[in-house]
């Protein structure tokens, strides 16, 4: 129960670290570089690490109008953070993963980024004991923003008996933070994707979180980008 208190304390403190925009420090890029794109713009993948170093990330391209899906392979669980029954009687507490991309979007001079949505979405299951967390930061450095969300479950809200769902919280936008006069340009993002769960007390049945959508394929952000409307004086 000590171990558990404790780690339920970390996990407060670390939820306030994370929303106030520190960066991991432990963080080492590995100077990959991919390139995807969309006639319009590329992403430029300079880093990716943590557990999601071996997913692959995609563009899905949508009706105009309706903005192109970032998405990531999480097919293989690499963002599910769980404990089972058996994890119990090995006194594990607590279970997390992280996920840290740094990439570049590159427009055209025709083209100018008018917005983009960033939402915390997934499935869960929690018992009585249980508490849930997933966590999304993505940071502008270079236009000196970032976006936040996040979504928090705890288990004794519940029954004794185990409880599943899907959560797909508010998008977040960032319309407010662009020039809409600017034609082109590049943007550098980084993003943190974070998962936790721990137990209070031992309990009987499996408690986990990840970030899960269309079949394990997570929309990472919705991206609009869209000719310039350039007027002559």
């Amino acid at each position: 129960m000590l171990k558990a208190y404790i780690m339920y304390v970390t996990l407060v403190m670390s939820l306030v670290c994370f929303n106030s925009g520190a960066v991991n420090a432990s963080v080492a890029y590995d100077n990959q570089y991919n390139q995807r794109g969309s006639g319009s713009y590329n992403i430029e993948l300079i880093a990716q690490e943590g557990d999601c170093v071996n997913s692959n990330i995609e563009i899905k391209q949508r009706a105009p109008g309706e903005g192109d899906l970032i998405r990531i392979d999480f097919t293989n669980k690499e963002m599910q953070a769980a404990i089972s029954d058996a994890d119990y009687a090995n006194e594990k507490y607590f279970d997390e993963k992280n996920c840290y991309l740094k990439y570049k979007l590159v427009v055209d001079d025709q083209s100018q980024l008018t917005n983009a949505g960033f939402s915390a979405a997934g499935s869960f299951v929690i018992t009585k004991y249980g508490f849930l967390l997933s966590q999304v930061r993505h940071e502008f450095p270079d236009q000196y923003f970032a976006v936040n969300d996040s979504a928090i479950y705890e288990g004794y809200e519940f029954s004794d008996y185990p409880y599943s769902d899907s959560f797909d919280n508010q998008m977040i936008d960032i319309k407010q933070h662009l020039d809409n006069s600017q034609c082109g340009g590049e943007f550098t993002i980084e993003t943190n994707l974070r998962t936790f769960v721990a137990i209070t007390h031992f309990d009987q049945g499996p408690n986990l979180i990840d970030f899960d959508q269309a079949q394990g394929v997570y929309d990472l952000w919705n991206l609009h980008v869209d000719p310039c409307d350039i007027s002559e004086d």
